[in-house]
């Protein structure tokens, strides 16, 4: 009897540090998707999304374990996609770094025959 309440406990136990695992990655995850994450790291926010997802889905099939690694793979990628997201990059209108200094020379095509008759047979 004894027993079966240490079960009961530690499996409750569980149960609420997935919960708690669960509601972290879905935090993190919405973070990324308020940063712009779904237009500026579509791939990072995809992964964030599904490896939630799945967690969620082992939650209720009492795989705690598992729930809590795929959390945490969910949150290092919705980090991934928040980081991405927030970086506005380079100012391409306040820097000429990326600006030629001249233009380049135009290449011109070499001329060629049009028909059999501009032809020189003695060249060939």
């Amino acid at each position: 009897m004894r027993a079966l309440l240490l079960l009961a406990l530690f499996l409750s136990g569980c149960a609420a540090r997935a919960s708690y695992f669960v509601f972290d990655a879905q935090r993190d995850y919405e973070a990324a998707v308020n940063a712009g994450g779904e237009e500026r790291a579509v791939y990072e926010t995809t992964l964030a999304r599904e490896y939630l997802w799945k967690a969620k889905e082992e939650v209720n099939s009492s795989d705690y374990g598992a729930a809590e690694q795929l959390c945490k793979k969910s949150m290092a990628w919705s980090a991934e996609a928040y980081e991405k997201s927030a970086d506005d990059g380079p100012n391409l209108d306040k820097t000429d770094e990326f600006v030629p200094e001249t233009k380049p020379e135009e290449v011109k095509k070499p001329e060629t025959p049009n028909t059999l008759d501009d032809i020189d047979l003695d060249d060939l």
